[in-house]
């Protein structure tokens, strides 16, 4: 149970919240944690951080304190690949065990936030993240919470697992290995200098993708339909195509992308930069038609999904129309 007391009385007594101090633009973080002991020479710390009262803490049978509660709660949504830090300030800090993409829950979460007493904030789904990063934060809003609510909670997020599997995991890559195909008369020709591959062999670098087979070939239906079956037969496991992906009458990536038998689910993604790209499969395959126009921005269409294909993610019609809404990337 928490107790408000005033700060000259509260000398001997156990801190039932840590005590967060801030000087604007130095500092802000707790200048005495929960548990400690109030001395009758933290009396004037205590004004200093403008407290009159605060909250000591007294066992009590029927609640749990926030920090505990928050550690074990946060603990209950993650998978082996994240654990959890802290508590700090009522937060639990929620980490990564490894690099890799972030896959969350968004319905579940948005559930969980249901609650008055629960916060949950996380990076974005799909986000590449590294080792020992902060990928969420989650805390209980009040400095105690009730333990049939605690239990409740816990309940429904054992059955959300059953069901759908962990609310926050690491995923690796399963694409291992990966083809790279430049088209274009005038970079064929060497008029032109292709810079196309270096940027997706870049990309492909943060997640640890090994580009096994790269060319340069002409807006050919033919080269460019032969380029992508020798990719796949020396073990790519993505296909990235760059260029020829508009209505101009060389522009033929398209069609070679059919005539090696190519599923395209969408051409014309509601994602900008290089919204004239092109999402389709060969068998399990993914074979992406990139616009040439990616080249020269930071974010565009190749960053959004690649985290999502390179996981094995089946990209549905009705989900890259969903895409539109957020779809203008960020490039700062």
């Amino acid at each position: 149970m928490l107790k408000r007391v005033k700060v000259e009385k509260a000398v001997g007594l156990m801190l039932g919240a840590d005590i967060t101090k801030i000087i604007p633009n130095e500092y802000k973080g707790p200048i005495f944690k929960k548990g400690h002991i109030v001395e009758e020479k933290d009396i004037n710390e205590l004004k200093k951080a403008g407290k009159e009262y605060i909250w000591v803490y007294f066992e009590d049978e029927r609640h749990l304190h926030q920090d505990h509660a928050s550690i074990e709660i946060a603990n209950s949504i993650i998978s082996n690949n994240l654990y959890v830090d802290g508590p700090s300030e009522g937060w639990a800090y929620i980490k990564s065990k490894e690099s890799g993409i972030l896959i969350v829950n968004e319905k579940a979460i948005t559930k969980l936030n249901m609650y008055s007493e629960i916060i949950l904030t996380t990076r974005e789904t799909y986000s590449l993240v590294s080792k020992g990063e902060i990928i969420a934060k989650f805390k209980i809003t009040k400095l105690e919470i009730r333990k049939d609510l605690y239990k409740r909670i816990l309940q429904n997020v054992l059955k959300t697992k059953q069901l759908h599997g962990y609310i926050l995991d690491i995923l690796k890559p399963q694409c291992k290995k990966a083809g790279v195909i430049v088209t274009g008369n005038e970079i064929y020709s060497g008029l032109v200098k292709d810079a196309a591959s270096f940027k997706v062999k870049e990309k492909l670098a943060n997640f640890e993708v090994e580009v096994i087979y790269n060319t340069i070939v002409p807006d050919s239906k033919e080269y460019i339909k032969n380029a992508i079956l020798y990719s796949i037969e020396a073990g790519a496991e993505i296909v990235i195509l760059t260029g020829g992906m508009g209505p101009d009458p060389d522009d033929n990536t398209r069609a070679g992308i059919k005539a090696a038998g190519g599923k395209i689910i969408k051409y014309g993604i509601p994602v900008n930069p290089a919204t004239m790209s092109i999402i389709s499969w060969i068998g399990n395959t993914p074979v992406l038609g990139i616009s040439a126009g990616f080249i020269n921005y930071k974010n565009s269409f190749l960053d959004f999904i690649l985290p999502r294909l390179l996981i094995g993610a089946k990209v549905k019609k009705s989900e890259i129309a969903a895409w539109g809404i957020g779809g203008m990337l960020d490039q700062k």
